[in-house]
């Protein structure tokens, strides 16, 4: 079995990294091929997280990494598709939602090749975001999507896919379960609970970023209470009027408490055109640091009394280590995160960041054990087990 796996940014590099292990450990007759659009190219946001995580190195760089979203999107199609037709996998794997995932799948679909999603059936329903656009498209040209919750499977089942495994809950992991041949095809694709493989990672890294990453003693933060805040989203960083609201407001809560905050270059690039960066710089209790390793980020994560970001990925990695969350946007895809009481939605104004702080702490604290909304840390190994089933 041939597996084209196309990923292009730093959290489809993550994700990539639990499947990956499950087929190069116990799956020697699969050839995955990794193609990496280049969406994500600096060395910060992308060779670390190869390194660290094992991901074998791409068999095909695009080199694809500037434009609006029509170019960016029109470019990764017009290079993948020659790829594509001369490797003819039996699958192509995309994750997420980004420009490079919807690219990948449109180009796999018009060569009649077959489409998985892995993290299928996320909503927003705010479709001025782009990853909105993306996802969906995606969903409806794939012909397996791998959901990461069973309020995924309902989302598309609300849009009209019947053809859910299992009723939209975790399907069981079984070695021996039943030959799935032909189950899945370009007319009925097949939605199926599979869990988040952001869960298989974290669960892989978790303890080795506390006990190898050294970032948080770098900056001698080991006896400190500090909040972590990163915003990337284009509907934060592209409005300059927003972007500098809320990092007046992050700068503001620093009075309070200190912030750590790793700068996505996009971020750093409109503050510094509009004359802003140093007002964030030299905030006396702003710790900037460059976009963080996995583990780095991990391990600085995991000692924080608050997370404080637009990121869907940072939202569910705070709630896997039971750290609450106060999400900049006005809505999340993570739904389950925030009827858990474990993630605060302010919005992308919000009026005080540190009420907001004090808001989510007292609740957090009263909270029970974190819910097993992601499955069981065996997506992975669900997702290669079904396409090597289903080919």
């Amino acid at each position: 079995m041939k597996v084209a796996v196309v990923i292009g940014a730093r959290p489809q590099f993550i994700k990539a990294c639990a499947v990956s292990k499950v087929i190069s450990n116990d799956y020697p007759d699969v050839e995955e091929i990794i193609i990496h659009t280049g969406q994500h190219y600096d060395s910060n946001m992308s060779d670390i997280f190869f390194r660290d995580l094992g991901i074998p190195q791409p068999k095909y760089n695009l080199g694809i990494n500037q434009g609006r979203h029509a170019e960016l999107t029109g470019r990764i199609m017009n290079k993948l598709e020659p790829i594509l037709e001369n490797e003819s996998p039996d699958w192509v794997l995309v994750y997420g939602d980004t420009d490079s995932t919807l690219a990948a799948a449109l180009t796999a679909a018009k060569l009649h090749q077959k489409v998985v999603h892995v993290e299928a059936g996320l909503r927003s329903f705010n479709k001025f975001m782009p990853e909105e656009i993306n996802r969906v498209v995606t969903d409806h040209v794939a012909t397996l999507n791998f959901c990461p919750t069973a309020n995924a499977t309902i989302n598309l089942k609300n849009e009209g896919l019947s053809n859910i495994m299992n009723d939209g809950f975790l399907v069981p992991f079984d070695a021996d379960c039943q030959d799935l041949t032909g189950i899945a095809n370009i007319n009925t694709p097949l939605v199926i609970n599979v869990g988040d493989v952001m869960y298989d990672v974290l669960l892989l890294f978790r303890d080795i970023a506390i006990q190898k990453s050294t970032a948080v003693e770098e900056h001698k933060l080991s006896d400190v209470k500090y909040a972590i805040a990163t915003i990337h989203r284009e509907e934060n960083t592209a409005n300059i009027t927003a972007l500098t609201y809320l990092t007046d407001k992050i700068a503001a809560l620093s009075e309070n408490i200190p912030v750590v905050m790793p700068v996505h270059p996009r971020t750093e690039k409109f503050l510094r055109q509009h004359s802003k960066w140093n007002n964030l710089k030299e905030s006396p209790t702003i710790v900037i640091v460059p976009p963080l390793s996995y583990l780095d980020m991990i391990r600085f994560m995991s000692s924080a009394s608050v997370v404080i970001t637009d990121s869907g990925g940072l939202q569910k990695e705070a709630f896997f280590l039971g750290i609450p969350c106060l999400t900049v946007r006005a809505e999340t895809e993570w739904i389950e995160t925030v009827s858990s009481g474990r993630n605060l939605i302010v919005g992308n104004k919000p009026e005080d960041l540190w009420n907001s702080y004090k808001t989510i702490i007292a609740g957090h604290n009263s909270l029970s054990a974190t819910p097993a909304f992601f499955g069981d840390g065996r997506a992975a190994d669900r997702i290669v087990q079904i396409l090597y089933q289903s080919k």
